[in-house]
């Protein structure tokens, strides 16, 4: 793995060549669209407000490419460019470099967001700002520092991959209800006890948590959003926000709850990582089951 890390070496000093203070700020602008905010805002706005079948299919080619990701992040645990050579690279806006190096997290999440939003979009903007964006990212990723060449490269291509097949498949189970429930129920209840094992080992032992972190982090949200998704069919089927006044509402009394869920969370001196595991696990069940089931009693959905 050093050999291979040298030979991209090169590469990543004449890229720290090109820096100015411009260009660091479009950088840290375009890897903005490659964490994982954006992609919340955009599953949240489909599944509320818009489209309930293609918030499902964003979220899950975007948690699925992002789990793969991590799990091979554990494997092979590459350092990043600005902790390898530190002499040679300096790294910006380190706070989203967590984890290890290989693969992208940024360019795997803008592979899979903005593949999805290809191909659930008619719209020729969205498409095109798309593909943009699935080319941007990764190479911002590169300019700070924070990747190396073979990151971005397979987390694009994986990310792409992954939105592509999950996004087909998904779509067909989607529309039968026996297919979806069961779906949705073992992917969750499965995602929920991988992400409860890992919370456990981060509480109670010494484990790096570069390794496993994110990882817990990924798996609580779809264990929690599947098991939504699964209560949802079952017993709810919402729909949608309809009307500019109950979309205002449905905003400020679905999200203000969700931040003071994580404020209080936040404060728990003890188990910080259960704790955190909870938290991700009841955001996703709240945004998929519990909220839409608030909502519909007060005639919002």
């Amino acid at each position: 793995m050093d050999t291979i890390l040298s030979l991209q070496l090169p590469f990543m000093v004449w890229i720290q060549g090109l820096s100015t203070p411009f260009l660091d700020k479009v950088a840290e602008a375009i890897t903005f669209f490659g964490e994982q905010t954006i992609a919340f805002v955009l599953i949240l706005a489909l599944l509320w407000f818009f489209d309930k079948k293609r918030g499902f299919l964003l979220a899950s080619a975007i948690l699925s490419a992002i789990g793969c990701t991590q799990i091979l992040k554990a494997i092979f645990r590459v350092p990043r460019p600005f902790m390898k050579y530190p002499s040679l690279i300096e790294g910006k806006r380190m706070h989203t470099a967590t984890g290890y190096s290989f693969p992208s997290g940024h360019s795997t999440n803008a592979g899979s967001l903005f593949t999805a939003l290809v191909l659930l979009s008619k719209n020729k903007a969205i498409k095109a700002l798309s593909i943009f964006f699935i080319i941007a990212v990764p190479l911002s990723r590169l300019y700070l520092g924070v990747h190396w060449p073979t990151d971005i490269l397979v987390g694009v291509t994986l990310g792409i991959l992954v939105s592509i097949l999950s996004t087909v498949l998904l779509s067909k189970i989607y529309d039968n209800d026996n297919l979806f429930c069961k779906f949705s129920l073992i992917y969750g209840m499965s995602s929920a006890i991988l992400a409860l094992l890992i919370a456990i080992l981060l509480d109670f032992t010494a484990i790096d948590r570069r390794l496993v972190h994110d990882m817990m982090t990924v798996f609580a949200i779809s264990g929690g959003l599947y098991l939504g998704f699964y209560l949802d069919r079952k017993y709810l089927n919402y729909k949608c926000v309809k009307g500019i006044k109950n979309i205002a509402i449905t905003l400020c009394s679905g999200l203000i709850p969700l931040a003071l869920m994580y404020f209080i969370i936040s404060l728990i001196p003890v188990l910080e990582y259960s704790f955190e595991y909870i938290f991700y696990m009841l955001a996703g069940v709240y945004i998929t089951f519990v909220y839409p089931y608030i909502a519909r009693h007060f005639s919002l959905m």
